[in-house]
């Protein structure tokens, strides 16, 4: 099984991961700033900021770095190194979540990386070979702890096997900084709000319904 610096272009592993968890963990610092259930914040609204702070912040730290570019195509953040596709998702709340049991899938851009992982060479095979291969950056964290844990890997799409063809932790939360409490964070996919079941209300004016007209009071 190979590791990032095999995968990665000669010698920017190390500083490419330092960037991104950086700029991953001021995402969820910046966030937990502002986060304010008096006002409505909830899973949704923090997991939305995360993810458009994390890509800008995630290209601001990639401006420099030699050999790494960014683009945003169809809706997506790209970071490329060499010829590895590295996209970035929150996929969890908590470092309990078993990533081995994350499948990357449900939109365009997803179905892609993972069609075109399963449907090419295996992983270790494209990097001895050198053909262009798609990596994900996987996050997950909460209001209360932050950046819980991330990691680096190529998601197939086998239903009927593992849901990585690869795949290496680079950032767990340390113990102490945990602040959640004892009752776990429910762990679940967040819906987006177009994918959210209609409420079940009919409205209707019968012949009764009228609106009286306010006195005259001049």
């Amino acid at each position: 099984m190979p590791t990032l610096e095999e995968v990665l272009p000669s010698g920017t592993a190390g500083d490419l991961i330092r960037r991104c968890v950086s700029a991953l963990k001021r995402a969820y610092a910046l966030n937990i700033e502002r986060y304010n259930e008096q006002v409505g914040d909830d899973r949704l609204t923090f997991g939305v900021a995360v993810w458009r702070n994390s890509w800008f912040l995630l290209q601001e730290a990639l401006v420099d770095l030699a050999g790494a570019e960014t683009a945003r195509p169809d809706g997506s953040l790209v970071i490329r190194v060499g010829d590895v596709l590295l996209h970035t998702y929150k996929v969890g709340e908590t470092e309990t979540k078993d990533i081995n049991a994350v499948r990357i899938e449900g939109t365009a851009t997803k179905d892609r990386i993972v069609r075109g992982n399963t449907e090419q060479l295996r992983l270790f095979e494209l990097t001895k070979l050198g053909g262009p291969s798609n990596l994900v950056l996987a996050h997950l964290g909460n209001p209360f702890d932050g950046l819980c844990a991330a990691y680096v890997g190529a998601p197939t799409n086998a239903m009927d096997g593992p849901a990585w063809e690869w795949v290496e932790r680079i950032y767990l939360i340390p113990p102490e900084e945990v602040r959640r409490g004892a009752e776990p964070l429910p762990e679940g996919p967040i819906i987006p709000y177009s994918d959210m079941p209609l409420s079940d209300f009919n409205l209707s004016l019968t012949s009764e319904s009228k609106i009286e007209p306010k006195p005259d009071e001049s």
